[in-house]
């Protein structure tokens, strides 16, 4: 659930919003349990981070009852779907597309197995085809942004784990500085001070470059799920 590191001494009360949830999910994952009632599950989590989950729900063995307006997760996980309509439930046997088809072609009716069936021609078959090209359409879309971004995030997790060990130096050269008996050795003094300065440098240039790879990285998965909603909008529209 992405914690590595120096991450995993981190006190709960530091942890910011998507960090807490990957820890609340990840403690409800590894606990025995054969019915699991989630609310939203997605929300504040990064794509790498769903990517996870949704990986660990897909393992999961037991029975899964979750509300969210993710539709990319229903679409990967849910095989039943359970909608309100006219003040009551509706129970859907089948997964999310076949459950929008049917929305949209029932007319108020209940879901019966003709009616979720694969269409052989005409509009029906349209339908269907619409939305075999969008799932198509955003598979290769997802494996783009990840074969892109995967080397940055990487490299961004590389840094981090560099200025941890620098960090750490720096402060071990520092505490020299407040021991009287390292003034006495000018060699020794000199030797500090330029460590001192070299590693100030080097982790001022390992910050810098992991602020432009973060950025970059953040404007991936916006530009990622910009393109995502366009799929999905322009499906909406030749369904229309």
């Amino acid at each position: 659930f992405l914690f590595s590191g120096d991450d995993v001494f981190k006190g709960v009360s530091v942890l910011s919003g998507g960090e807490k949830s990957r820890l609340a999910i990840a403690k409800m994952l590894t606990q025995p349990a054969n019915f699991l009632l989630m609310d939203e599950p997605t929300n504040h989590l990064d794509i790498a981070s769903r990517e996870i989950l949704t990986d660990a729900l897909e393992a999961y063995r037991g029975t899964l009852c979750f509300i969210t307006h993710d539709r990319t997760l229903i679409r990967q996980i849910a095989n039943k779907i359970i909608g309100v309509r006219n003040g009551s439930l509706q129970v859907f046997p089948g997964d999310y597309d076949s459950y929008l088809y049917w929305k949209e072609h029932s007319a108020g009716e209940s879901p019966e197995p003709a009616m979720y069936r694969k269409a052989s021609a005409g509009k029906e078959a349209s339908a269907i085809n619409t939305l075999r090209r969008r799932k198509r359409a955003e598979g290769e879309l997802r494996n783009r942004y990840y074969q892109e971004s995967a080397p940055i995030k990487k490299r961004i997790a590389e840094i981090e784990s560099e200025l941890s060990q620098l960090e750490l130096q720096f402060r071990e050269v520092e505490s020299l500085f407040a021991n009287p008996n390292h003034h006495s050795d000018s060699t020794q003094v000199v030797k500090a001070v330029e460590q001192h300065r070299k590693l100030k440098q080097d982790i001022k240039s390992l910050i810098q470059e992991w602020e432009r790879l973060y950025a970059k990285a953040e404007a991936m998965e916006r530009a990622f799920e910009e393109a995502r909603g366009n799929i999905e909008a322009e499906v909406e529209i030749e369904r229309s």
